[in-house]
């Protein structure tokens, strides 16, 4: 057991997350119940897909997110497709087709034909035939985005997938080549990074160019041992956007998919590592080696002092929810538990739906979902609507949701009865 904390309720705390495990299915399920990227065109292949999503990840920060993956997502996979083509330079390819000064930093494409997604932003190529992109800090991700291509063209052959597959690969089990690759896409692209002004940026690309240096030709020279220096000094915690691109590849069709496929076309590779890393292949150990992605939701105050406190105890005030259902599992895992710490990502959907509008009365761990619950096969799931607005077929026969067990267990003083 933890020496810092002390698990006042353990059966109940269990029933709590096997409800987020379920809730967390019901997530991956269905593709419309996450997001998909607007590529400028749909012939880009599985490693300029993953690419793509890799970059659209590095500017979703205090950004609407649908804009980051339907602009955001068209700009990056325009830029992508001019990278990985390999006839420019890397500095062609950004700075003189791709990365605007004037007028504000800003990343850009042209726009040549009508495109459905861009059009909700009255973005249409009769009033512009260019797609602008920036994101709330892009001055900094700019230099991240210079950074990942920058390596991936001195190391990888200007392959994501190459890159991946150097990382994870002569390992046999799963969960090493987990940590592996959290440490090694960390130092591809976020790594010493700093905060960077828009007067900076090309200053700071020239210095990337020449202090990596060292440390690539170490890479180059034993990739094994390099990770392994990479893994001994990586912190997994306070890498949100790290650890929702590794649970994308894991998790969803579309991205697993392209994983898989982008690790299939490589040459020279071992043919036994893109099958192990089919989403039906990958265990839970596995998965159970991600951090949860901090964010303000699942560090919201009502979710964590209502719903974990009263069965944790005292939690350290310096730990954030990502420490804290790591120590979590720790305490309560065995064989046949679902939970791992990734699903309490859920609550990116669970908590501004249920805890920040305040609807206890009809919260599973509230006042409970008799009233939402129907029971009829072949039609949507309401609970899973309800409390996270997922699309999930109903299966009255086995449900996670249809019991009244964890009714009740959340401490908020509405759902009590009060006011």
């Amino acid at each position: 057991m933890s020496n810092i904390l002390s698990i006042q309720e353990p059966s109940k705390l269990k029933d709590v997350l096997r409800i987020f495990s379920a809730l967390d299915d019901a997530r991956w399920s269905d593709a419309g119940n996450y997001n998909l990227i607007n590529y400028c065109q749909e012939n880009l292949t599985p490693d300029e897909k993953l690419l793509t999503h890799w970059l659209c990840y590095i500017t979703d920060r205090q950004t609407a997110f649908q804009r980051v993956w339907d602009v955001g997502g068209y700009v990056l996979s325009h830029l992508v497709r001019g990278f990985t083509d390999g006839h420019k330079s890397l500095e062609q390819t950004l700075l003189d087709e791709h990365i605007k000064f004037d007028g504000g930093l800003r990343l850009e494409c042209p726009l040549e034909r009508r495109n459905d997604r861009l059009n909700f932003y009255r973005i249409d190529p009769q009033d512009s035939k260019t797609v602008e992109f920036k994101s709330r800090y892009m001055p900094t991700d700019m230099i991240s985005i210079y950074r990942t291509l920058f390596i991936l063209h001195r190391v990888a052959e200007r392959s994501f997938a190459r890159f991946i597959y150097l990382a994870v690969h002569d390992e046999t089990q799963q969960g090493i080549p987990i940590r592996k690759l959290a440490a090694a896409l960390h130092f591809l692209t976020y790594m010493d990074i700093g905060t960077v002004k828009a007067e900076e940026v090309q200053d700071k690309m020239a210095e990337l160019s020449t202090g990596l240096e060292k440390q690539l030709s170490e890479f180059l020279l034993d990739p094994k041992g390099f990770i392994a220096k990479l893994v001994h000094d990586f912190d997994p915690y306070g890498k949100k956007r790290l650890w929702c691109s590794i649970r994308d590849y894991l998790k969803s069709d579309e991205f697993n998919g392209y994983l898989v496929g982008a690790l299939e076309a490589l040459e020279n590779v071992d043919p036994a590592e893109p099958p192990r890393w089919r989403r039906k292949n990958v265990e839970k150990a596995t998965l159970a080696e991600m951090e949860l992605p901090g964010d303000v939701w699942n560090n919201y105050p009502i979710f964590r002092e209502w719903l974990f406190s009263p069965f944790v105890g005292s939690i350290p005030k310096r730990w954030d929810m990502p420490r804290t259902i790591r120590e979590i599992y720790k305490d309560l895992r065995d064989e046949n538990a679902t939970f791992y710490p990734e699903q309490l990502d859920v609550t990116f959907d669970f908590v501004p739906r249920m805890c920040d509008r305040l609807k206890c009365h009809f919260c599973i761990f509230g006042g409970g979902i008799e009233k939402q619950c129907h029971q009829q096969r072949g039609l949507y799931c309401p609970v899973t609507l309800a409390a996270c607005g997922y699309f999930y077929p109903c299966k009255p026969d086995h449900c996670a949701f249809k019991s009244i067990s964890v009714r009740g267990f959340c401490q908020s003083p509405i759902a009590r009865g009060g006011v």
